[in-house]
């Protein structure tokens, strides 16, 4: 199952995830708090899916999964960034 983590379209899927995600932030504003906290919480752990699809003792896949996950937290980060930024 691990092999996912080669496949390009695997990670275009994450790029989508996180958009997606930005999106429901961004349509959020007028909602109590809550529910800016619960989303952000939710987009926490679809970062760290990689993480968990790794078994213990495989420090290569691992160091894989981190990667990935820096990956995606860097695509959140400039893409939040400019929805807030940017019209579009």
């Amino acid at each position: 199952m691990l092999e996912i983590f080669d496949d390009h379209q695997f990670q275009e899927y994450r790029v989508k995830e996180i958009e997606e995600g930005i999106q429901f932030l961004r349509d959020m504003p007028n909602k109590p708090p809550e529910y800016f906290y619960g989303a952000m919480d939710m987009l926490r752990k679809i970062l760290s899916v990689p993480l968990k699809m790794v078994p213990e003792n495989n420090n290569a896949r691992m160091e894989q999964a981190k990667t990935l996950k820096a990956k995606a937290l860097a695509a959140f980060e400039s893409k939040m960034l400019r929805r807030f930024l940017e019209d579009e």
